[in-house]
């Protein structure tokens, strides 16, 4: 492991007794992410998913975030679709809305330590709210003489 990996990351080593009697080691480890989730952007309506993988001795747990509060619990919560498969984490918030849009963190944690790793959710309308067109304008002015002038007398 280099310096800076070695560094961030605790171990613990148990001894354990096999069926033998002998004695052999089993390492515990902190949540590392082999894959952190990466910011997207989606079209209001859309689903859209964030995934990850995370490594750590067990009990490992992962939880998701947005903006630093927990997604479970929330009265919306049937939207946030949270999928868990061995390494492999997702969470899916459907049918996007523009108040999703935020910083949504994967928060893993076991005894040794906990790992965290955040991505950004931009939630966009399908077009401009608003446009400008230019439409081409003419305009026409007939004249009618009412009366006329000339050499000084109205006529």
């Amino acid at each position: 492991i280099g310096r800076s990996a070695a560094s961030r990351s605790r171990a613990v080593i148990i001894p354990l007794y096999s069926a033998l009697g002998r004695p052999h080691l089993e390492s515990s480890f902190a949540p590392y992410f082999i894959q952190k989730p990466s910011s997207i952007r989606v079209t209001l309506g859309e689903d859209a998913t964030f995934r990850c993988k995370v490594q750590g001795s067990p009990p490992l747990s992962v939880n998701w975030e947005k903006d630093g509060r927990h997604l479970r619990g929330r009265s919306d919560s049937r939207r946030f679709q949270v999928e868990s498969a061995g390494e492999s984490n997702a969470l899916t918030i459907q049918c996007a809305r523009l108040g999703d849009s935020g910083t949504y963190t994967c928060r893993a944690e076991n005894p040794i330590g906990q790992a965290s790793a955040t991505a950004a959710l931009v939630v966009e309308t399908q077009g401009p709210l608003y446009s400008f067109a230019q439409l081409p304008c003419c305009a026409y002015l007939r004249l009618h003489p009412v009366g006329t002038y000339e050499g000084g007398h109205h006529r």
